[in-house]
């Protein structure tokens, strides 16, 4: 389990609201989510890499979000 503390404001508090958002637009990509992130952090040994392989995700989160007007 990770626990994440982001600064109220802060990019990385929204992109967090982003994803919380986006999922609950897309239920079932919940779980098809949960297994790439598994399969990946098996994969993956190292932080730079696991995050490059995810960037095409949270590219695809950022598009609909621009797509969709989204706030926070």
């Amino acid at each position: 389990m990770n626990l994440h503390v982001r600064l109220a404001g802060s990019p990385n508090e929204r992109l967090a609201l982003l994803f919380r958002d986006w999922f609950r637009a897309h239920p079932e990509a919940v779980p098809a989510y949960a297994a790439f992130k598994r399969s990946l952090a098996a994969a993956v040994p190292d932080i730079a890499t696991y995050s490059d392989v995810k960037d095409p995700v949270v590219d695809l989160v950022i598009a609909w979000a621009t797509a969709s007007g989204w706030q926070p």
